[in-house]
């Protein structure tokens, strides 16, 4: 059987007398067929999208937001726009997991034009300097439990992807002005799909990764979700408990309110900070 492309976006696989000839399609064709191309948007009006995976940590934005909002659906997808002086923000409940978060993201940018995304959330610190109620900023996301290389890619990398999804340095650079009392890091943040404790958590597998500082249930598919749409993005977590301690369920539960509201008071800092956006959001 001959295998024609159409065009550029179409392959042609003949008939349906011809099916048992569809193994003679070359792999060549195929590949080219499926290389990813890059996502063309409407034009209209940009949105900064703040996701946030759990009520509370929604909570925690609305306690701290002192702008009027407006309750608004995107594709089915409750959420809030606010005014922000680096423009109007989406900010919705992505909920708990990288593929309910990853899917909100991909529906919500098919109907808005997305100029960043900022994944806002709560994690369990992997770090002895790292307590409850700091904040960490992520420098690089990477998957805590992807592991592709037996195909040498490094491990916690996914496929077509590179190692580390890294975060947009125009958000951190202002960070060293930011006049808040709260203890700030920047570094390396995992993804799992797991809440993890001393019960859970693998010493053989973070040894594989450079001073990972905490971990989470979402930020690496936001960085995989952000480097497919070409956007920059900025993972921002609030320690609530730390991994390698007792009771980080019950820490969790207890400090997860008070500890969000310190990612909060920083994510809303960023957004309505001059010199940031001046300097930074070119």
């Amino acid at each position: 059987m001959e295998v024609k492309m159409k065009d550029k976006n179409t392959l042609d696989l003949g008939t349906i007398d011809e099916l048992e000839d569809r193994h003679d399609i070359p792999l060549a064709k195929v590949k080219k067929l499926m290389e990813t191309r890059p996502i063309i948007r409407e034009k209209g009006e940009e949105f900064t999208l703040l996701s946030i995976p759990m009520e509370i940590e929604f909570k925690a934005l609305l306690d701290n937001l002192d702008v009027e909002f407006r309750r608004r659906v995107i594709e089915g997808i409750p959420g809030i726009t606010f005014p922000s002086k680096s423009g109007n923000v989406f900010a919705f409940i992505s909920k708990v997991g990288r593929t309910n978060t990853a899917f909100d993201l991909g529906i919500i940018s098919r109907r808005l034009n997305v100029k960043r995304i900022i994944n806002l959330g709560t994690a369990g610190s992997l770090s002895d300097n790292v307590h409850s109620f700091d904040v960490v900023i992520a420098n690089n996301v990477a998957y805590y439990d992807v592991d592709l290389t037996a195909f040498d890619y490094t491990y916690g990398q996914m496929s077509g992807c590179p190692p580390y999804f890294r975060a947009d340095p125009s958000f951190l650079k202002p960070l060293d002005s930011l006049k808040l009392p709260i203890r700030i890091h920047r570094g390396l943040i995992l993804t799992a799909d797991s809440f993890m404790t001393q019960n859970n958590v693998n010493q053989e597998i973070l040894s594989n990764f450079d001073n990972p500082l905490c971990i989470d249930m979402e930020g690496a598919a936001v960085g995989q979700v952000a480097y497919r749409l070409g956007v920059p993005f900025i993972i921002i977590r609030s320690i609530s408990d730390v991994v390698h301690q007792d009771g980080t369920v019950h820490a969790h539960e207890n400090f997860a309110l008070m500890s969000a509201k310190n990612g909060a008071k920083i994510a809303l800092h960023l957004l309505n900070n001059q010199i940031y956006l001046s300097n930074h959001l070119q």
